[in-house]
């Protein structure tokens, strides 16, 4: 898993213009806040609904949900990240 650390000390970010430069291409900082969130959610939400099919209480499903935001791996996402855009 990569730690926000690691992500804040490989990319400059500048506060100005609320983009950070990532491999040659700016992206916005915001964007990019909103996908980590989506992609927390959504993993952490998979992981309760299936928590409640196997059958289990409310605690077992929030456990399973923080698991696997814990297990969540970033990488895919930092990968995509520094795909060349099309727009330019």
């Amino acid at each position: 898993m990569i730690s926000l650390d690691l992500i804040a000390a490989r990319f400059k970010i500048n506060a100005i213009r609320l983009g950070f430069r990532f491999f040659g291409s700016y992206m916005d900082l915001e964007d990019f806040a909103k996908r980590i969130r989506d992609a927390c959610l959504k993993k952490a939400l998979e992981a309760y609904e299936d928590a409640g099919i196997q059958g289990l209480c409310a605690e077992g499903r929030w456990e399973a949900a923080v698991g696997a935001l814990r297990a969540l791996d970033l990488a895919p996402l930092l990968r995509e990240l520094q795909r060349p855009s099309s727009g330019g």
